[in-house]
C-alpha cells in the first residue's frame, strides 16, 4: 500500500490525537511510513509545546498573583491568555489534522527543526533498511611539496 492511501491519510489526521499518535509510534506497520510517522512526531511535540506554554503562563499567573491590586489584573489576564494559548493550539492541531488527511507533510515553523530531527532518528533508529546518504569521496593528497 503506497504511502498516501486513504487509510494512512485518515490515520495521519487522526495522530494529532495522542493515544493513536503514540500507537502510530509503537506499531512497526505504521512507523515505517514516512508520513504517518512525522505527523505523529509532530502532534507530540505540539502536545509539549502547548501544555509547556499553559504551564509558563500559569507559573506567571502564581508569580505575579500576590502583588496587591496588579495582581488581581494580571491573573485575570494571565488566565485569559491560558484560553487563549489553548486555543490557539487547538487550532493548529486542527489545521495539521485537515492538511494530513489531503496527504501534506505541513511543517509548522516553530517545531520544524525539532520534528525533522526527531524524524530522522526514528527513520535511523527504526527503519535500518532505509537506503542512507554515501559519504562523499574523500580528496587525495598529492605526495610531495606543493609546487
Amino acid at each position: 500500500m503506497e504511502p498516501r492511501a486513504a487509510s494512512y491519510r485518515v490515520l495521519a489526521a487522526l495522530s494529532y490525537l495522542p493515544p493513536v499518535a503514540v500507537g502510530v509510534l509503537v506499531m512497526a506497520e505504521y512507523r515505517s511510513v514516512r508520513h504517518l510517522r512525522f505527523h505523529a512526531l509532530q502532534s507530540l511535540a505540539l502536545m509539549v509545546l502547548s501544555f509547556g506554554g499553559a504551564m509558563l503562563i500559569g507559573w506567571l499567573g502564581t508569580l505575579f498573583g500576590n502583588l496587591p491590586w496588579l495582581g488581581f489584573f494580571l491573573s485575570a489576564f494571565l488566565g485569559l491568555a491560558i484560553s487563549l494559548w489553548m486555543m490557539l493550539m487547538l487550532g493548529v492541531s486542527v489545521y495539521g489534522a485537515v492538511t494530513a488527511y489531503q496527504g501534506k507533510s505541513t511543517r509548522l515553523w516553530l517545531l520544524d527543526r525539532y520534528v525533522r530531527r526527531l524524524d530522522r532518528w526514528a527513520e535511523k533508529r527504526f527503519n535500518p533498511a532505509a537506503p542512507v546518504p554515501a559519504e562523499p569521496p574523500k580528496r587525495k593528497r598529492r605526495a610531495g611539496p606543493r609546487p
